[in-house]
């Protein structure tokens, strides 16, 4: 997650940052990389401004500076360097002050999720870079906050599973209702999702586990359905001792001799 979420935000910074600084910039720096890694992707890209930002946003992922004596302009490499190596030291270097704070933007954001730290997010000036901070960590009090992030309403109903009523949105209802059934321990969240397709059931079995029998006695009232699962069951994991739970005498006799290995 961190990893994706980061990229996301880097990128986003990436080019705002690149757009900025050609207007900041005064002389380029010179390079104290000779022949800076390529990538054909961003050499690929004729416009210089979504070239840089490409690089910058390269740098960032993969952690590597050399990339950004490929971008242009002194704000620009600045920006990249510190997102490259998780350092605000090289945004000091940035005179214009509300720009050297958008440099400083990816590496809060960086520390913020390896640390877990929302405390963090806080110091990003960013703000669409900050709301993502703060809703991948969790760091919300109400569904509104989550936006269109999956893994915040899963957070949000870990943490307070009645907040999942509030959210209008049937898809984000789920994510709320998984998390806080995966947090509780408790299937009876799983329950409440009315979706028709896989989610109830994935659901179910993170919470008890895909061997557990319980799975058949929740998800089937009839008791034909239930005893076939029970039956299918027994059979897939090698597990006789399921076979006791099927009603149907001449089923359970069958599911003893093929559930035993």
């Amino acid at each position: 997650m961190g990893k994706k979420i980061l990229l996301a935000g880097i990128a986003g910074v990436a080019i705002a940052a690149v757009v900025v600084g050609y207007f900041l910039m005064g002389s380029d720096m010179t390079a104290p990389v000779a022949n800076p890694p390529k990538d054909n992707d961003c050499e690929g890209i004729n416009n210089q401004i979504q070239k840089s930002a490409c690089y910058v946003a390269l740098a960032a992922t993969e952690g590597d500076s050399r990339y950004c004596w490929n971008a242009k302009g002194d704000e620009i490499i600045y920006t990249c360097i510190a997102a490259a190596t998780h350092d605000t030291g090289p945004c000091k270097k940035i005179e214009d002050e509300d720009f050297q704070k958008a440099c400083e933007d990816p590496v809060h954001m960086y520390w913020a999720l390896k640390n877990n730290d929302a405390s963090q997010c806080a110091r990003i000036t960013t703000e669409n870079i900050a709301e993502t901070c703060r809703q991948s960590l969790g760091a919300v009090t109400s569904a509104s906050e989550c936006g269109r992030n999956s893994e915040c309403y899963r957070m949000l109903g870990a943490r307070n599973p009645a907040s999942c009523e509030g959210v209008e949105n049937e898809n984000y209802r789920e994510d709320c209702m998984i998390g806080a059934a995966k947090a509780a321990g408790n299937w009876q969240y799983c329950l409440q999702i009315e979706d028709l397709g896989l989610t109830k059931e994935n659901c179910l079995e993170d919470v008890l586990g895909a061997d557990n029998p319980k799975l058949c006695e929740i998800e089937n009232e009839d008791i034909e359905l239930r005893d076939e699962c029970y039956d299918q069951m027994a059979f897939d994991l090698e597990k006789p001792e399921i076979c006791a739970k099927i009603s149907d005498p001449d089923m359970k006799e069958d599911c003893y001799y093929y559930a035993t290995p």
